[in-house]
């Protein structure tokens, strides 16, 4: 009995001694790199009052990867992030003037620092390719809101009445701080001192974007809306480089 009590606290020390290294080892695997590609955005709601469709965009930033273990990380990050939509208003509209056919045509293009942490689910292989799927919350801070639009009034027989463009600040209508969480994967391709870093991503806001507007007036028309988002594809490429911790 002695020998047995004493050989399995012994096993278990050794066991648990293994583990703690292990842990150890892989908490301080770390890697670090730098990634850029695309961004595909636009707005959602329950009540936009508007066509709207896909703004094409930019992203860039950096990363950091700690490696928990073999099969679960947590990535940090620091982006730039263009979002927005492209909108459209066709209608008639009726005044004592008479009848008139409104054509509106404008795209927002907002911009955000945005900081992601990932909680990454790692799938090992024994080739060179190593997939990822990962989940997690993101902040951003408003940078820059800006409208690019154009409008076209014309009478009942087709002849123009006014026709305008340009672009105007709209920072005033576009709350400073995104919240939101962000879905997607990645594939990781070892080559000889780097990882290639292939992404792709789906992030949805899940605070209001609009600065408490119900209804505003704009060049293009008179827009109203209570539930706006941001909705964002991005598919990016980097690099990953191990670090020496």
């Amino acid at each position: 009995m002695s020998v047995k009590g004493c050989i399995i606290p012994t096993g278990v020390v050794i066991v648990l001694t293994c583990m703690m290294s292990v842990s150890t080892a892989a908490q301080t695997k770390a890697e670090t790199g730098f990634k850029g590609g695309a961004s595909f955005a636009r707005f959602q709601g329950e009540d936009i009052s508007y066509d709207v469709d896909t703004k094409n965009g930019f992203t860039f930033g950096g990363f950091l990867i700690v490696n928990v273990n073999d099969y679960f990380a947590i990535q940090p990050e620091i982006l730039f992030i263009q979002k927005g939509t492209n909108g459209s208003v066709s209608a008639f509209e009726f005044s004592y003037h008479g009848v008139s056919y409104h054509e509106g045509y404008w795209e927002d293009k907002l911009s955000y620092l945005e900081a992601p942490v990932l909680f990454k689910l790692k799938i090992p292989t024994n080739a060179r390719v190593e997939p990822s799927l990962y989940a997690g919350p993101s902040f951003a801070i408003k940078l820059e809101a800006k409208e690019k639009w154009e409008s076209t009034f014309s009478d009942s027989n087709g002849v123009l009445l006014y026709h305008g463009s340009g672009t105007e600040d709209i920072s005033e209508r576009i709350n400073n701080v995104d919240l939101g969480v962000v879905f997607g994967g990645d594939l990781k391709i070892n080559v000889k001192i780097a990882e290639v870093v292939i992404d792709a991503r789906y992030s949805l806001s899940l605070t209001h974007i609009d600065a408490g507007v119900i209804v505003f007036h704009s060049k293009v028309g008179t827009h109203g809306f209570r539930d706006m988002k941001n909705r964002i594809i991005a598919i990016t490429a980097g690099l990953a480089f191990p670090l020496d911790l």
